[in-house]
Parts: C-alpha cells; sequence; structure tokens
C-alpha cells in the first residue's frame, strides 16, 4: 500500500491518494497453553472470566442509596490495560482454591497486524480515497486510479 502511496504521482489525472489501511500495528496475542490450565486444575472458563473482567466491564447488580438507583459494574479500568505485562499478575483458583498467576501458563507473543478489518462481501477490503486533478475529468482519474492499484499492487489486490 505504501508503494501505491508514493506513486500516484506518476498518473498526471489524480491530485492526491489516501488510505486508512494500515497493516503494520503492533498487537499482543495471549497464548493460553490450554493443557497447562487442564493439569493445574483450572477450569478454563474462569481464565477467559477474569481475563474478561479485566479487558472490559461486566454488570454485577444494582444498588440503592439516597433514594437513586446505581448500577455496580465489575472491571479493571482504562489504567490496568497500558502495561501488557500485568496481565500476567491475574490470577484465577485452582481446584483447590489456590490462586494460580496467569504467567504460569500464558505467554505474551508481540505481533504486527491490521487496526482493523474491512471487508466486502466476506472480502478483506482497504480503502483508497483518490482526487482528480485540477482540469482532469472524473471518468479520467477513475481510470487511472483502477491502472495505479491493479500496477502496483499486481496479484495482491484487486479492484
Amino acid at each position: 500500500m505504501e508503494t501505491l502511496m508514493e506513486n500516484y504521482r506518476n498518473y498526471p489525472a489524480l491530485a492526491s491518494a489516501s488510505s486508512q489501511y494500515q497493516a503494520n500495528v503492533p498487537q499482543y496475542f495471549l497464548n493460553i497453553d490450554r493443557d497447562k490450565v487442564q493439569l493445574m486444575g483450572i477450569q478454563l472458563n474462569s481464565v477467559f472470566t477474569a481475563l474478561g473482567y479485566y479487558m472490559g466491564e461486566a454488570y454485577v447488580n444494582d444498588y440503592v442509596q439516597f433514594g437513586r438507583i446505581y448500577q455496580v459494574k465489575l472491571g479493571a479500568g482504562d489504567r490496568a490495560q497500558r502495561i501488557i505485562d500485568d496481565v500476567l499478575k491475574l490470577g484465577v483458583p485452582n481446584a483447590s482454591g489456590e490462586m494460580v498467576p496467569f504467567s504460569s501458563f500464558t505467554q505474551i507473543d508481540e505481533q504486527l497486524g491490521m487496526d482493523q478489518i474491512n471487508r466486502y462481501n466476506m472480502y478483506s477490503t482497504a480503502s483508497v480515497t483518490c482526487n482528480a486533478a485540477p482540469g482532469s475529468s472524473s471518468g479520467e482519474a477513475i481510470k487511472q486510479a483502477e491502472n495505479l492499484i491493479k500496477t502496483q499492487l499486481a496479484g495482491k489486490w484487486k479492484v
């Protein structure tokens, strides 16, 4: 995609080209060793429940105070998610009730990937916006934009 953005200037009917597509965004993958979880006597469901509370929140109940109803929600909050290694400090109970840290059965892998995945008819897509140069018709600009994409991204993408 970077080469496409750099080479649109070779097409006189195009004034500019831009895209929100980003494929090299740092992401983290939690690799949970399910065999270790089972050997340690931990319910896999409790691992995912704890992770869900940490990454998001869950509605618990309502309570009334001073004539108003308040919701009780369980979650770690925004600050808890800033340091990825903190997830390894989470604990879940095993069959004997002892707390077992995530670090004993989870590994964090850093990967690069897309920040968002857009789809059209079940196919992954990346949108490219091109503007016609002054004095060029929209028809010329469309033809040159299609040609740009076909030549720069040949075999990888389709128009």
